[in-house]
């Protein structure tokens, strides 16, 4: 069977930075892969793929929708999701709110088996807080339950729901409940709170909604920052529509207790090659060009360092920057290898070598090199080709290190986007890795050992 779990991104471009935390953590808790489907204003479409590719392992929908006017517009695009041409692919389909960190695997609530026809909803505690009748309340009603309606919600122990988090089987009936609310949110004249407000009354008076899946153990709101949760959906509530106070509480969050500390970090690449190289240390750069990170790997002083680099086999000019993606400049590369020869000419433990990394790898013996540099072709080819052609070569805890893995926008004045991280990331799915070690120049370096 397969699953779906959709989120929506509209109106303000402040929510963009909010994607990326949100699928760190996702990708960082599942178990099993299933479709993510994003909704998203059509002018975001390119952010927002260029984010996608980062998280490579799960397949994709980038479901366009016309741009929001106002933020009501963008946070009503989640009731559409039955206008995605191939929704009846999918078996059980979950929405999550963009402010979201999952500190849980989504498969616990993905895999259930669920009762047909129910929508399974996120309690909101907000309403306890209130002391008249929150069915009365404009967040949770449209002013229009009669007080035969109102008496039976009561008497049948139906409270509020959050939107911000709902799971349900993909079934006619519901495809029919679906668009009966975004019929009621299109004829609609008075005053609203969201489709939060259409939802409730909808699914409320039908009386089919389910509390129990996502209770507040599960799925928490207005989480403490100062507390850390485990086994749940934590969902930064409040602040609508503005995308920099939730990021930025989404963040503080993330790196304090969510995000996983077995990744070590460094201030840049220099410093990760000074920790990585010994003095026994075979190593290899593919992609040299004017040598100035390989001065930084022999003066980490390893045992022997081999450099290659097609320069003039690939094209008679090429373009750089330095480690941060910044200051680029265009060279002759019949200049750049004349460069490098002239740099390590009297290094004895130095090997310059043009050829193309494709070709090279039959040199070097399986179980030879101790440390790998990849800093050539950044495709998603070509660095696939590369991991498969030269992880062989590593010695058992050896390292494969690359340049260009990701962004870091502290220090990078441009986005660029590379194939790196797709097809580094899949490799190491494939082959039962993790990255170990980043360094955080503009263009972020990985580091994974071999088994």
């Amino acid at each position: 069977m397969k699953h779906l779990l959709y989120t929506t991104i509209g109106y303000g471009r402040d929510y963009i930075s909010l994607l990326d935390l949100f699928l760190k953590s996702l990708t960082q808790n599942h178990k099993t892969v299933y479709t993510i489907c994003i909704m998203c204003d059509t002018d975001f479409i390119n952010e927002v793929q260029r984010i996608c590719q980062n998280y490579s392992r799960f397949p994709y929908i980038l479901f366009t929708q016309p741009n929001a006017k106002t933020p009501y517009e963008a946070s009503m695009y989640k009731v559409h999701i039955f206008d995605l041409p191939n929704i009846d692919e999918f078996t059980n389909i979950f929405y999550v709110d963009l402010d979201c960190l999952f500190l849980c695997a989504p498969d616990m609530f993905l895999e259930l088996t669920l009762e047909p026809n129910i929508l399974y909803v996120g309690d909101d505690l907000v309403y306890k807080k209130i002391t008249l009748n929150p069915h009365n309340n404009i967040m949770w009603s449209l002013h229009n339950y009669t007080e035969e309606e109102l008496r039976k919600l009561k008497e049948n122990k139906v409270e509020p729901f959050n939107a911000g988090c709902f799971l349900f089987q993909n079934t006619p009936s519901m495809r029919r409940d679906f668009e009966s609310v975004c019929e009621m949110m299109r004829t609609w004249k008075g005053n609203f709170f969201y489709e939060q407000s259409f939802m409730n009354v909808y699914f409320n008076k039908k009386g089919n909604t389910n509390r129990t899946l996502l209770n507040t153990e599960r799925y928490v709101m207005f989480p403490n920052l100062e507390k850390k949760y485990s086994n749940c959906i934590v969902h930064f509530c409040g602040s609508a529509g503005n995308g920099k106070e939730k990021y930025t509480k989404m963040e503080l969050y993330w790196k304090r207790y969510a995000q996983k500390k077995s990744c070590v970090m460094f201030g840049n690449r220099n410093i990760m090659m000074s920790h990585l190289i010994t003095s026994k240390s075979l190593v290899l750069e593919i992609g040299v060009f004017k040598g100035d990170f390989s001065e930084v790997l022999y003066n980490a002083k390893p045992q022997t360092l081999f450099l290659v680099d097609p320069w003039t086999l690939h094209a008679p000019k090429i373009s750089s920057g330095d480690a941060d993606g910044n200051h680029v400049k265009e060279f002759y590369t019949d200049d750049a290898y004349n460069l490098v020869k002239k740099k390590f000419e009297d290094k004895s433990n130095v090997y310059v070598l043009q050829d193309f990394s494709s070709t090279i790898a039959k040199r070097f013996a399986d179980f030879s090199l101790d440390l790998i540099y990849l800093d050539g072709d950044h495709s998603y080819e070509g660095v696939k080709r590369d991991l498969e052609l030269f992880y062989p070569k590593l010695v058992p805890g050896g390292w494969m290190c690359g340049h260009k893995y990701e962004m870091n926008m502290k220090k990078a004045n441009t986005i660029c986007d590379f194939g790196v991280r797709r097809a580094v990331d899949e490799f190491c799915q494939a082959n039962g890795l993790q990255i170990q070690c980043k360094a955080f120049d503009g263009y972020v370096s990985f580091a994974f050992q071999k088994k």
